[in-house]
């Protein structure tokens, strides 16, 4: 009789240690990279393809006022109208990042289980002048991947 118990701890583990699950506490909704590049690429996509929902389970929400549902709805990724329009429509997207950047390097943070994720643009301004832009976010590592952070709003 040993067989049926084991199969029931092994399916109560799973449920509880699901490998898209970045920590035993978080919500069985939360997902985790496996690295700060991996991250980039794949946040790209979700961007692009506005895919909301699947952005918010990246996020580590500890100790934040944020529920996962108000990221869900798009309001803290992209604004449809910001107050300052550019041309290149760089505005328009709020965090993490603007999707046309690309991973260039990962960066210490005061706090050891955080790092700060470098993502940059070239910009081809014509007769040989190139302009970079680099904007950063924040990443927590967990025993199981990276979740983003959320970064304060600004003032």
């Amino acid at each position: 009789m040993k067989w049926p118990l084991t199969a029931v701890v092994l399916l109560c583990s799973a449920a509880v240690f699901h490998p898209n699950q970045c920590s035993a506490a978080s919500d069985v909704r939360s997902k985790c990279f496996g690295s700060a590049e991996q991250a980039v690429r794949r946040i790209k996509v979700m961007l692009r393809q506005k895919n909301w929902e699947q952005l918010a389970r990246y996020y580590d929400l500890r100790g934040s006022d944020v529920l996962r549902s108000e990221l869900a709805s798009g309001s803290y990724f992209y604004d449809k109208q910001p107050a300052n329009v550019d041309a290149a429509g760089f505005l328009r997207w709020l965090q993490p990042f603007d999707p046309r950047f690309q991973f260039d390097r990962v960066e210490n943070t005061n706090q050891k289980d955080v790092i700060r994720v470098v993502v940059t643009i070239s910009i081809d301004e014509g007769f040989g002048a190139i302009r970079r832009g680099f904007q950063s976010f924040r990443m927590r590592k967990t025993s199981r991947g990276y979740q983003l952070v959320l970064d304060p709003p600004e003032k």
